[in-house]
């Protein structure tokens, strides 16, 4: 398998995803793995072509449609294009990094789409020391993440922000792997994008 794994640190594992730009020492957490260079092909032994895309920081929902009383017409509010746009600066800043084509996985490529997203633990799941929140989890501290945070809401602009970047329509996407949501004591987003083989 080729794999590319780029890890973009942030400076605070409770910053929000999107609320800095990778800098120069983010590719210093980026750990790579081709047989011929980037997204290298080997069709002969049977390799795929996987990108890992691995983003600190608090991961964003997007909004669900609106819609306009006065015309009946269904929008996303602005919020929704501001999220789709960080995701799109850190799939671009990934490309760049790595000198690769636009986009990566071209018209006409069938592709698997796995996405974890790791929100950080609340105060209330550590124990208390006198009183004051300790770095200590609770036995029971939950492991998902219930509420408001819609997978679907999540999903829709972080699929959008990789549109043109990472593949050229999210319609390549034809089978997908695990989608949750799960707290964690390391925030981040986690994206797995491969091209279906023969195998799958």
């Amino acid at each position: 398998m080729v794999r590319i794994i780029d890890d973009v640190k942030g400076g605070d594992a409770n910053e929000t995803l999107g609320s800095r730009r990778p800098g120069p020492s983010d590719s210093e957490g980026a750990v790579v793995e081709v047989d011929d260079g980037p997204l290298a092909e080997n069709r002969e032994s049977g390799s795929d072509k996987t990108l890992v895309l691995d983003i600190h920081g608090i991961p964003v929902s997007g909004s669900q449609l609106k819609f306009n009383r006065k015309t009946g017409s269904a929008f996303r509010p602005k919020e929704h294009k501001q999220r789709v746009f960080t995701i799109y600066e850190y799939a671009q800043g990934f490309v760049d990094r790595w000198n690769l084509e636009y986009p990566v996985f071209g018209k006409g490529v069938a592709l698997f789409l796995e996405v974890h997203f790791f929100f950080p633990y609340r105060d209330q799941d550590y124990r208390r020391i006198k009183g004051v929140v300790s770095s200590e989890l609770k036995p029971n501290a939950p492991k998902w993440v219930l509420g408001k945070k819609d997978l679907d809401n999540m999903l829709k602009p972080l699929k959008d922000g990789l549109k043109g970047v990472i593949y050229a329509d999210d319609k390549q996407i034809v089978k997908y792997g695990e989608i949750i949501k799960q707290y964690s004591e390391s925030p981040r987003t986690l994206i797995t994008v491969r091209e279906i083989t023969d195998s799958d």
